[in-house]
């Protein structure tokens, strides 16, 4: 019996290898006599439509194998692979369960994908539609500094789709599964609501002058590629950050600090709704149009090879107090770290509601 080890992929979105790198695969025998040990192995590969990309067969009692370097190179996309070993008895075990792995873009694949950005617009929506039969579905996307990225209404992330890197060098991106979110005869919506985060210019200085030009003169940009891959193989771009779909707006967002907190306007997000054509106030609203070069960070692409911040839970206080007028104490009874969620309020229009977190 195997358990097969990799990053379940198609389960939750959780990270990608950058293009190029080379996989280790690895599992656990679990061995059921005293004294049994594997003895060889047979590892295959399978693309998302089913076509072997490679098999083959070691003698080897170790429980990995590094992916050969005289193997067809990965490709972006999705794999899924599975193993078999043979003990030293010649007992065959059943085939482990398979496992996935994706290969995200390389920095080549966003030539012809430009940044989006604005000094006074934070957020970004487009509508796409979706072929019948995708096999997979994958939004490749980088907001700086912090982002908030929704498709038809499930929010993909709960912080940021970028770590915090030297931009003049190095821009990290998520790789999101959206396969299960994605309508077909009808649009899609994606949004993306920009924050400063560590671009920031008045908290947090370019130390080294030479960084200041290729870190980009725009602080909140987005780039994004939507990829599916078809039944035949064929991979397409369902939509793409300067693909002249998208727009612009300046949302409910105020005002944002790493450190500062945020300023939320919570009339401005009814009025935009989420998007130019499913909003109360439709002017306020913009095509999006790409930025020069000159004025996004020129720094590789670079796919985000670590497990993506999620919610794991959803937790409610366990004592609401009331010392004074207008002052409310929630205890939620452990430390912990999250988003704050405020429902069922009631105040009139234009009411100012201040949070303080007793640590940040």
């Amino acid at each position: 019996r195997l358990r097969a080890s990799s990053s379940d992929w198609f389960a939750s979105p959780k990270f990608a290898l950058p293009h190029g790198s080379t996989p280790v695969f690895s599992w656990a025998p679990q061995h059921t006599d005293r004294g049994s040990v594997q003895a060889s192995f047979n590892l295959t590969i399978w693309s998302a439509v089913g076509r072997v990309v490679w098999s083959g067969d070691a003698a080897s009692r170790q429980p990995r194998m590094r992916y050969p370097p005289d193997a067809p190179r990965l490709e972006p996309g999705t794999y899924v692979w599975q193993v078999a070993t043979r003990e030293a008895d010649g007992r065959i075990s059943p085939p482990s369960a398979p496992s996935a792995l994706h290969v995200a873009l390389g920095h080549g694949e966003w030539d012809g994908v430009p940044w989006l950005g604005s000094a006074s617009k934070n957020v970004y929506s487009t509508t796409f539609d979706c072929p019948a039969g995708a096999v997979t579905s994958v939004l490749y996307i980088c907001g700086l500094g912090y982002s908030r990225v929704e498709l038809n209404g499930h929010v993909l992330n709960t912080l940021t789709t970028a770590p915090w890197t030297q931009y003049a060098y190095v821009n990290g991106f998520s790789t999101l599964d959206v396969k299960d979110l994605l309508l077909v005869g009808e649009p899609n919506r994606l949004v993306v609501s920009l924050g400063r985060g560590w671009r920031d210019r008045t908290a947090f200085r370019i130390l080294k002058g030479d960084d200041v030009a290729s870190d980009g003169k725009v602080e909140r940009v987005v780039r994004a590629k939507l990829v599916a891959t078809l039944s035949t193989g064929d991979s397409v771009a369902l939509s793409h950050t300067g693909d002249g779909k998208w727009h612009a707006a300046a949302g409910p967002t105020t005002a944002d600090s790493v450190y500062n907190g945020e300023e939320y306007d919570a009339r401005v997000a009814e009025r935009l709704g989420d998007g130019p054509h499913n909003a109360i106030s439709p002017e306020l609203w913009s095509k999006a149009a790409p930025l020069d070069e000159g004025d996004a960070p020129a720094g590789v692409m670079t796919a985000w090879a670590a497990p993506a911040v999620t919610v794991t839970d959803s937790i409610a206080p366990v004592a609401l107090t009331n010392p004074r007028k207008g002052l409310y104490v929630a205890d939620f009874g452990r430390r912990l770290t999250g988003v704050v969620r405020l429902n069922r309020m009631i105040c009139k229009e234009g009411t100012r509601v201040i949070l303080r977190h007793a640590e940040i």
